[in-house]
């Protein structure tokens, strides 16, 4: 058995199935109890070379967590409930092996859980404490050159008459990436993004492009990258 789970989750209790060594059908195997005679409860951590022992406890609710308490889980046989140490689940290891074994007729029982650092079941952010491109989005913003087509372009070059920041030397704008915004007049150009291979120094550049797939009009928007 395999689970994924947050790394210092809490309250943790998992439903397993305990097969019976004695049946031929895969059947469950009954009547266990937290103090069944030679039932055994251990966990490893990532990196530990010993077995802590979980000492399974009696009084547990179906649904309710009480640490290392044990319960049959309804009427399926072979279906129980077992809540696991918080210790065992803490951050600071990758992941926990949990097994359960020792009663007569017990097929051991093994569940590897790994122990995440993001929460899977946070529907928000991933479980993040903050968006991790938030930075990136600023930065990249700040960075951001707007333009405006002008005159007549082609596909492999683009006038421009307005920029944002005027560039003082030949190919400041080398290398760089020309995305078309998503409102420019050009409809088969929202989105498009070509690297500019050149650019003037003139207060109004113009940019020669990769190859387009369609030559913009004057006017179309597009911002430097």
């Amino acid at each position: 058995m395999k689970r994924k789970i947050l790394a210092g989750t809490t309250s943790l209790s998992l439903g397993i199935f305990v097969a019976a060594t004695n049946s031929t059908t895969g059947g469950g195997l009954s009547g266990l109890v937290f103090d069944t005679a030679s039932l055994v409860a251990e966990y490893r951590r990532a990196g530990q070379a010993t077995w802590t022992a979980i000492t399974l406890v009696t009084g547990k609710t179906l649904g309710t967590f009480l640490s290392s308490g044990f319960i049959a889980d309804g009427a399926l046989t072979g279906a129980y409930e077992v809540d696991v140490p918080n210790a065992a689940v803490a951050a600071g290891a990758r992941f926990v092996l949990i097994r359960l074994h020792g009663a007569a007729n017990m097929l051991p029982v093994l569940i590897e859980i790994e122990l995440d650092a993001i929460d899977y079941q946070d529907g928000v952010r991933g479980g993040l404490t903050a968006l991790p491109n938030n930075t990136r989005l600023a930065e990249s913003a700040s960075t951001m050159i707007a333009a405006t087509a002008s005159g007549t372009p082609t596909t492999t070059s683009i006038p421009t008459s307005s920029v944002s920041v005027t560039p003082t030397v030949a190919n400041q704008f080398s290398n760089r990436l020309l995305i078309f915004l998503p409102t420019t007049t050009t409809t088969a150009l929202r989105g498009q993004v070509t690297t500019i291979t050149a650019s003037t120094s003139s207060a109004t550049p113009t940019l020669t492009v990769g190859a387009l797939t369609t030559a913009p009009v004057s006017g179309d928007t597009f911002i430097i990258v």
